[in-house]
């Protein structure tokens, strides 16, 4: 058996993204979630259904503030007869909301 040393990136070794380009990533984010779930939906999760090879889910949730009802796609993990959901904000430093 061959060992093999795998490079760890620490996350004060990644360069910032520049502050313009966060917004223009956020508004994009949203454009390609609300694609994702208009495709999965209307074809029956045959299209968009994964996402970096793992499947994704439609979660229905409403809004605390506005009381507006949202659908967003996120990763799933399957584990024993239940999933478990992966809310990361695509690995942004920041918590989502």
């Amino acid at each position: 058996m061959t060992q093999r040393d795998y490079v760890r990136t620490r996350r004060e070794d990644v360069r910032a993204i520049p502050v313009g380009a966060e917004k223009l990533i956020k508004r994009m984010t949203k454009a390609f979630m609300r694609i994702n779930v208009a495709v999965y939906k209307k074809s029956g999760g045959r299209f968009m259904g994964s996402f970096l090879g793992k499947p994704i889910c439609i979660v229905t949730m409403t809004g605390r503030k506005t009381g507006k009802r949202y659908e967003i796609p996120l990763m799933y993990v399957p584990y024993g007869e239940q999933r478990i959901l992966v809310a990361s904000m695509g690995g942004a430093s920041k918590n989502p909301t």
